[in-house]
C-alpha cells in the first residue's frame, strides 16, 4: 500500500472528508487529492502533523515498516479520553455538594478531613480550585469543552456562596424543577395562603420573592415530600430535609452534565 494509499484509508476510518483533513493540515484540497492519488508524497512536517492526527507512526506512513499496530480511530480515542476527564471533574463536584448536609450548609469543615485553624469557606473554596485546575490543564487546548465546565463550576460555587435552600442558578432550576420544591416560598403559600397573596401583588413594597409557585405546582410539591416520607418509613433512610435536598442536588448536576456533554458521556453507568 503506497503513503497517498494509508493517507486516504486513514482519512476514511476516522469519517474526514478531504475538505475536514486539508483544513486541519493548513494544505489546499488539491494538494491532499494528490497525496491520495500519489502525485507527490507529504513534507518531512505533514507527515509528522498525519502521524499524530492518526495515532500511527512515522515509518508506517512513509512505508518503511509494514506493521500497524491497532489503534481505535481518532474520535474514538479522543472520545474516550475526554469521557474519563470528565468523569474524574464530575466525581469532584459530587464530592463538594455530597459534603452539603454533613458540613452543615458548607458551615464547617467535618472532622473527618483533620483540618484545623482553617475557615470553612476557605477549605470549600479550595476545594472548587482544585477542579477549576483539573480543568485548565485536562482540557488545554479545547475551548468548547474547558468553556461548558467553567460555567458548571461557577454554577456550583454560586450555590456554595448564596447559602440559601435551595440557592441554584436558573438553568439549573431547568434542568430539575424538582430542585424548587425546598423553596421557602411554599411554606409561606401553604401557611400563610394571604400573605402569600399580598407578597405576591406586591402590597409589601419591601418584601418580594425569587419564586411564586402555583397551586399545581404546590399539589405536586406535597406528593413529592409524600413520597420521600414514604421512602423514610418503609425502607428505614432516616433522611432529614437537608439530606433529601442534598440527593435532589446530586440529581441536578447529573442533570447538568447528561445536558452539556450528552454527545460523549453516551453510556452513564459509571455515574
Amino acid at each position: 500500500m503506497t503513503t497517498g494509499e494509508k493517507i486516504k484509508q486513514l482519512r476514511k476510518r476516522d469519517n474526514y472528508s478531504q475538505e475536514d483533513l486539508a483544513e486541519k493540515l493548513n494544505i489546499s484540497r488539491t494538494t491532499l487529492y494528490n497525496w491520495e492519488n500519489d502525485n507527490g508524497l507529504p513534507d518531512g512536517n505533514s507527515i509528522a502533523r498525519l502521524s499524530k492526527l492518526f495515532h500511527v507512526s512515522t515509518d508506517y506512513l512513509l512505508g518503511l515498516s509494514t506493521k500497524q499496530p491497532y489503534i481505535e480511530n481518532t474520535y474514538t480515542y479522543q472520545h474516550n479520553i475526554n469521557k474519563e476527564k470528565l468523569l474524574e471533574v464530575y466525581r469532584k463536584l459530587i464530592e463538594i455538594i455530597s459534603l452539603y448536609e454533613e458540613s452543615q450548609c458548607y458551615n464547617m469543615i467535618p472532622e473527618r478531613f483533620h483540618v484545623d485553624n482553617q475557615e470553612a469557606w476557605d477549605f470549600y473554596e479550595r476545594m472548587i480550585n482544585d477542579v477549576r485546575l483539573d480543568v485548565n490543564t485536562y482540557f488545554l487546548g479545547d475551548d468548547e469543552i474547558f468553556n461548558k465546565l467553567i460555567t458548571i463550576i461557577d454554577e456550583t460555587e454560586y450555590f456554595l456562596k448564596i447559602y440559601e435552600m435551595p440557592g441554584v442558578c436558573q438553568r439549573w432550576q431547568q434542568l430539575n424543577p424538582d430542585i424548587m420544591y425546598f423553596d421557602c416560598t411554599f411554606d409561606i403559600l401553604e401557611k400563610e395562603p394571604e400573605l402569600y397573596e399580598q407578597i405576591k401583588a406586591g402590597k409589601y413594597h419591601n418584601i418580594s420573592l425569587n419564586y411564586y409557585p402555583t397551586e399545581v405546582e404546590a399539589s405536586k410539591r406535597k406528593k413529592y415530600f409524600q413520597k420521600r416520607k414514604e421512602d423514610n418509613d418503609i425502607l428505614n433512610y432516616r433522611y432529614s430535609k437537608e439530606r433529601w435536598f442534598q440527593n435532589e442536588l446530586l440529581h441536578t448536576l447529573q442533570c447538568v452534565f447528561k445536558n452539556d456533554f450528552a454527545d460523549i458521556l453516551i453510556s452513564w453507568k459509571n455515574l
